[in-house]
């Protein structure tokens, strides 16, 4: 099992886009997101690629994406970010079956040795 964190490329954002976006009332209940407020998936994209044009070091954001054996299985974002001190992340595994199993905390704790 080989897992790999990295950050996310512009075109990598929408396996986030679809995260939310066909995620079931349930699972959106459990992350308390009300689907109501969700952006368009495209204002959405219409972000991502405004962000992407910046420097990493004026983003809003950063993303993150895990890779089980090269496929994608979840990612991290972080916001809220103020640079040197502190930042808000939020973790999610997109494949229900691997979730509850510790690769979350695997992921979390790479990103936070990098």
């Amino acid at each position: 099992m080989a897992l790999t964190v990295r950050l996310m490329t512009a075109s990598e954002t929408q396996i986030i886009i679809d995260y939310f976006h066909t995620a079931t009332p349930e699972h959106m209940e459990l992350l308390g997101v009300d689907p109501t407020r969700l952006p368009s998936r495209q204002f959405w994209q219409q972000h991502y690629e405004h962000e992407f044009a910046l420097p990493i070091e004026q983003r809003s954001g950063l993303q993150v994406i895990w890779l089980l054996n090269g496929r994608p299985i979840g990612f991290s974002t972080c916001d809220k970010i103020i640079r040197g001190d502190r930042a808000n992340m939020h973790l999610h595994i997109i494949e229900p079956d691997l979730r509850v199993q510790g690769l979350g905390t695997e992921c979390v704790q790479w990103v936070i040795e990098r």
